[in-house]
């Protein structure tokens, strides 16, 4: 139940800026992030809790000095474990009949494609329909709104723009409608 008493704190401008503010931010949103694995039945409400947060990039919002600095120290893994999980089940490069084009690839930033990496060998590891089956079953759609919410959130932020360029993470965005 913290999980979803954190996500209705965070949806309050005082109790964004207060999880914000706190020392421990950074383990906070590592421990959000970490239960963004398909099937996990906390997903959805680390989702919201991740999106909640994201209303703080905007101008005056609570906690937007606190996000900023953690956007400018932590910023590219930040976006780049927001957007893996919008990433469509199957990668790999255009000229073999795939996704992303092998430029796009090489610019994805180490956070980014160590967590496509992860999540295509976790797929690889069963059947496709299996794949879907677990995403849409632990409340997938539902956390996919969520978090391209979060990402369109936090891009009111200039220190978020440049992490989400920096990361490579709009051919994910991208390519991301094939998952809904």
């Amino acid at each position: 139940h913290l999980v979803s008493a954190l996500c209705h704190v965070a949806s309050t401008d005082s109790g964004r800026g207060e999880l914000l503010r706190h020392a421990r931010a950074l383990p906070l949103l590592q421990a959000l992030v970490a239960l963004l694995s398909p099937g996990h039945p906390l997903l959805p409400a680390a989702a919201r809790t991740l999106r909640n947060l994201g209303f703080s990039a905007a101008p005056g919002a609570g906690g937007r000095a606190a996000l900023e600095a953690l956007l400018r120290k932590e910023g590219e893994w930040l976006v780049s474990a927001l957007a893996a999980p919008l990433a469509p089940h199957e990668t790999g490069e255009k000229t073999s009949g795939c996704l992303y084009e092998a430029e796009e690839r090489a610019a994805f930033a180490p956070p980014l494609r160590a967590a496509l990496e992860a999540a295509e060998a976790r797929r690889a590891a069963m059947p496709l329909a299996d794949a879907i089956a677990a995403i849409d079953s632990s409340g997938g759609a539902e956390a996919r709104l969520a978090l391209t919410e979060a990402l369109l959130l936090l891009s009111a932020s200039e220190d978020a723009c440049a992490a989400m360029r920096s990361a490579g993470v709009f051919p994910v965005l991208r390519e991301s409608r094939l998952m809904n």
